[in-house]
């Protein structure tokens, strides 16, 4: 019953984004809202192939506009939503709460209990009844959509990627792997997807398990010089497990006590020659993942030199993509320096401009030191980084 209800409301909304589509001329925010509707409803998992047929139609179409609608008239939202839509059918969305509903499952059934209250529960077993062949030919089009992708952003399939190895829905984790694959045996956009991809999951399983001790010698020869690996993925991961064991060495190594102290371990990092910043956010991350790491690591390391060091890290200049093994570095240096106007005064002097605006915008309240910093990221030639700086500043000083 539950799936005839959402399936109900889902063929609803699937004729609301095709009509928006249709009318002429078209209007972006009845599109942006048909999709967000859709989006809301979620993919019901009794769908067969002609169902599938007609939503990968519809979902194309509405890539398709995105693609041709300007980022100030919404086309940055417009694409996200039809990539949610797409990428949906990949990953099983309500896995993380899957043994929490299964317990109220057998809690309702045992106890006949059974008033409505767990309609919203998912379905212990997800699957969608079509074959390998019929998702591979139905998934194809975006495939061709995320090459394009990577022509330009060497990370635009990560977060997809990433998703579908937490929580695969089948048969299309099946043929993502199949399409990652193909990649590889074409050595297309730099090759080892499947490698970077396998490896840096296990990496962050084993820190967010926290339960592997190493030897010093396993980890000399095993996990640092996977910090030097050139894939983001991988460098990033060995860092975060890396973070963990050196928050606790006493309880993560064996044996021998570690010959790299933690002042040695920055030093590697500070001079890496590539993924500096994807390698230094996630040390930060596996070293200190539920507080401040810059505070653990000053009250650890009294003499730390954190300016220093933070841009030396910055020095190397990369863009600072999306990594899903691993919290953005921009993420620990935005939280760390939010009343130091003279940091993000260097940060515009080295050509940050958009980090140094993360500075100044973090305090939810207005933070007086910070104004000089907006007043003169208003003049940024960036427009969205001037006009947020403005607003901001407009704000603060009422």
């Amino acid at each position: 019953m539950l799936f005839g209800v959402q399936m109900t409301k889902f063929n609803d909304q699937l004729d609301t984004v095709s009509a928006a589509l249709d009318a002429r001329p078209v209007d972006g925010a009845a599109v942006q809202s048909a999709l967000w509707g859709l989006h809301s409803i979620g993919v019901p998992l009794e769908m067969d192939i002609t169902h599938l047929e007609r939503y990968f139609d519809v979902c194309y179409r509405a890539l398709d506009f995105a693609q041709g609608v300007d980022a100030a008239q919404g086309g940055d939202a417009l694409l996200y939503y039809a990539q949610q839509l797409i990428e949906g059918v990949f990953i099983d969305v309500k896995a993380s709460n899957r043994p929490y509903a299964q317990s109220n499952l057998h809690r309702t059934t045992a106890l006949q209990t059974n008033d409505g209250a767990n309609a919203d529960l998912p379905a212990p077993y997800p699957h969608m009844a079509l074959t390998r062949a019929q998702a591979a030919d139905l998934a194809a089009p975006y495939f061709r959509f995320l090459e394009t992708e990577l022509e330009t952003i060497p990370t635009a399939h990560f977060k997809l990627c990433w998703s579908v190895r937490q929580y695969p829905l089948m048969p299309f984790a099946l043929v993502l792997d199949d399409w990652l694959a193909d990649l590889d045996q074409r050595a297309a956009f730099g090759g080892r997807h499947v490698e970077a991809l396998d490896r840096a999951f296990s990496l962050v399983t084993l820190a967010e398990e926290a339960r592997q001790k190493l030897s010093w010698e396993t980890c000399l020869t095993k996990i640092i010089p996977q910090l030097s690996d050139p894939h983001p993925l991988i460098a990033s991961a060995a860092a975060r497990y890396l973070g963990l064991i050196y928050s606790d060495p006493e309880n993560f190594f064996i044996g021998a006590a570690p010959q790299d102290t933690l002042t040695a371990i920055l030093e590697r990092i500070r001079i890496l020659p590539t993924n500096r910043r994807p390698v230094a956010g996630g040390f930060l991350q596996g070293y200190s993942d539920l507080s401040d790491p810059f505070f653990v690591l000053a009250k650890n390391l009294p003499d730390f030199d954190r300016d220093a060091w933070v841009l030396d890290v910055l020095d190397q200049g990369e863009a600072e993509n999306y990594i899903p093994s691993a919290q953005a570095f921009w993420f620990y240096v935005h939280e760390a320096y939010w009343n130091r106007p003279d940091f993000a005064m260097t940060l515009i002097d080295r050509d940050e401009p958009w980090l140094a605006l993360m500075c100044a915008t973090e305090a939810p309240e207005a933070c007086p030191e910070m104004e000089p910093v907006l007043r003169r990221l208003s003049a940024n030639s960036d427009p969205q980084i001037a006009e947020t700086a403005s607003a901001t500043r407009a704000r603060f000083l009422g």
